[in-house]
Order: C-alpha cells, then structure tokens, then sequence
C-alpha cells in the first residue's frame, strides 16, 4: 500500500509536502476562478477579475507546469 501511495511522488522526485502545497494552491485559483465565472454568469454586470480570466490562468498553470517539470 505504501508504495501506491508513494510512486507518483518518486517519479515527481518532490516531497508530499512540496506536492500538497503546489496541489492546494492551484486548486484554491481554479476555486476562486470558478467563483468568479459563477458569478458573472449570474450577473454579467461583474467583471472577471484580470488575475482569474482565462488567458491569466493558462498562463499560470503553464508556468506552474514548468516549474514542476524542472
């Protein structure tokens, strides 16, 4: 069982607590961006803050991807 939980951390080669603090903060943006489009939908008079549209969170995914992949 162990090693189950433990494979994808060596193939990432990072420890779980450098994998749940990347993990935690992409998933609390795509919650805070979700928010945001839920509630532009609902009232198309609030604007999608720049920081959570989707050119800005290709972007930051995209980097976040490079900075894992190093």
């Amino acid at each position: 069982m162990k090693t189950f939980l433990t494979n994808h951390l060596r193939e990432k080669k990072e420890s779980w607590l450098s994998h749940a603090s990347l993990a935690l903060r992409v998933g609390l943006r795509y919650l805070i961006a979700s928010a945001c489009f839920i509630l532009h939908g609902l009232f198309p008079f609030i604007p999608i803050p720049g920081s959570y549209n989707f050119e800005c969170m290709i972007q930051y995914l995209e980097n976040k991807n490079q900075s894992v992949s190093k």
